[in-house]
């Protein structure tokens, strides 16, 4: 739990990644190595790797977490999100569709302003602000771990598609 309180804060643009994801690894580690079913541990652990830019490993991680916790909503938000940051939209949206998560909110706003729902993904950004109220087309550029620039592209312009300046 300690490893994905610190991811979580990364993850929300709370805590800076290089002083939590070396203590939430270490973290995440031991709780696998004290319990290799623990699903929160496998999702600790693929949090870090998301965080951390390994977004193959992560996903690894958060299937895993998955397996054994089908209705983990955390790891299914992640889930969704490395899939959409590997560029793989069509599995993300429908992870997002499964998930109650902020980072579902992301996914579902990218998804229907990249296929021109406006409607829908302003209602995604109206609901991820709740969450996140500093969301900014900065932080997302930024701050997220983009495996390719130009799915980081196509994600910043769903975004400004719903309304996100």
């Amino acid at each position: 739990m300690l490893a994905t309180c610190h991811m979580f804060g990364v993850h929300m643009g709370w805590a800076d990644i290089t002083t939590a994801a070396p203590i939430a690894e270490q973290a995440a580690l031991a709780a696998i190595m004290a319990d290799s079913e623990d699903p929160w541990a496998h999702n600790a652990l693929g949090s870090v790797y998301f965080s951390t830019r390994r977004l193959d490993n992560s996903l690894a991680e958060f299937e895993l977490a998955l397996q054994l916790n089908p209705n983990f909503s955390l790891a299914l938000g992640y889930y969704g999100l490395a899939l959409c940051y590997c560029g793989r939209w069509q599995e993300a949206s429908e992870a997002a569709l499964r998930g109650d998560f902020s980072g579902a909110y992301r996914v579902l706003t990218v998804a229907a302003g990249m296929a021109g729902q406006t409607e829908v993904a302003t209602a995604a950004l109206q609901e991820l602000r709740r969450a996140q109220p500093n969301i900014s087309l900065a932080w997302i550029a930024n701050a997220l771990p983009w495996k390719r620039e130009a799915d980081r592209e196509h994600y910043l312009e769903a975004f400004r598609r719903a309304g996100l300046d």
